[in-house]
């Protein structure tokens, strides 16, 4: 057993058990959830074997200022436009409902965040942060003495995040992830088990003058994005069992049950890898992004989640659905969800014309 097995984060009846540090390669394949007629294309997700400047899909012959260039028309988070006001920090958001409508630049985001402890744990060490152009989801671990404070770390370091372009804003990411993994491995347990947590999300970043979305992964948390009818999960989880489907060991229904579902293979802090992978796409009016911590994933299918998101406009009412169903298929873990529906998008001309 690995070191990070001192973890044992809860017992087996919860969603969260122990960690054991897997070998950096990360998972080679996609998990298809649900649908097999998964549009990769449309969500242009990179292959995380791409080197970094592939990620963003940008060429290499491009100077960094050139494509990090800020077009005051498509974000400028100092703005207020059309009557709506620009996005502002909520803190971190536990146990509770938050909702808002603001603007980034010209895109347009209504937003719903809901946050509730589950029907087993004693405390709640999930949490979400909303900020100009960000929204986040981290679920701690390490237990209820420490996962609080893992949560809360990564999300306060990353509300600093400097959103601008693709390429700057995740170097900002980057670096914050790292100072927030300082003052993780920092916390003291009174378990002896060392402090984590996973972190997910996505920011509005600029890409060529055309507004894109930047995605962050660390761990089993999810981001999804919901359009045209069809729900794509962008993240790809660090897990054991995500590896084993890549290898075709396993099923993905089958991996919904197997007893080694919640052992991941990176976390934030807890002594393991923490490297992030980055997925970018460009922001259409009418998508949804959702934001979850295991918790939601772990309790429901992705037919289920995408059967509830078709059913609710309100991005309120679609998150306060998926958290009670999560509740009522068991509710053994903290549930959080967190909702940005796009209402409006900068009408941008080509670059090129």
């Amino acid at each position: 057993m690995s070191q990070d097995a001192e973890l044992d984060r809860e017992s087996e009846t919860e969603p969260k058990a122990e960690l054991d540090r897997e070998s950096e390669t990360e998972p080679k394949a996609e998990l298809d959830r649900e649908s097999e007629t998964k549009p990769k294309a449309e969500l242009d997700r990179e292959s995380e074997t791409k080197p970094k400047a592939e990620l963003d899909r940008e060429s290499e012959t491009k100077p960094k200022a050139e494509l990090d260039r800020e077009t005051d028309a498509v974000l400028d988070p100092g703005r207020e436009r059309g009557g709506h006001m620009t996005m502002e920090a909520t803190g971190t958001v536990r146990d509770e409902t938050r909702s808002g409508v603001g603007e980034f630049g010209q895109v347009e985001v209504s937003w719903a965040v809901v946050s509730d402890v589950g029907l087993l744990r004693e405390t709640n060490e999930d949490a979400a942060l909303v900020g100009p152009g960000m929204i986040l989801v981290a679920d701690g671990m390490g237990g209820h003495d420490c996962g609080e404070l893992a949560s809360e770390a990564a999300l306060s370091a990353l509300s600093d995040t400097t959103v601008t372009g693709v390429n700057r804003t995740r170097d900002s990411v980057v670096d914050l992830l790292g100072e927030a993994r300082r003052q993780i491995e920092n916390i003291d347990s009174d378990s002896g088990r060392r402090a984590g947590t996973t972190v997910t999300g996505a920011m509005l970043v600029d890409s060529d003058g055309r507004p894109h979305w930047l995605v962050l992964n660390i761990g089993d948390s999810r981001t999804y994005r919901f359009a045209h009818s069809k729900l794509d999960q962008v993240t790809v989880d660090h897990s054991q069992v995500q590896e084993l489907v890549d290898a075709g060991f396993l099923t993905a229904a089958q991996a919904r049950v197997d007893p080694r579902r919640n052992v991941i293979t990176r976390a934030l802090g807890a002594g393991m890898e923490q490297e992030a992978d980055f997925f970018t796409f460009p922001v259409e009016r009418d998508d949804r992004i959702l934001v979850c911590s295991d918790g939601l994933t772990g309790e429901l299918a992705d037919d289920a989640i995408a059967a509830i998101l078709a059913g609710f406009d309100d991005p309120t009412a679609a998150a306060q659905a998926l958290v009670s169903a999560a509740l009522e298929a068991g509710g053994r873990d903290n549930v959080t969800v967190a909702i940005a529906d796009v209402k409006a998008v900068p009408d941008v001309s080509d670059p090129a014309s």
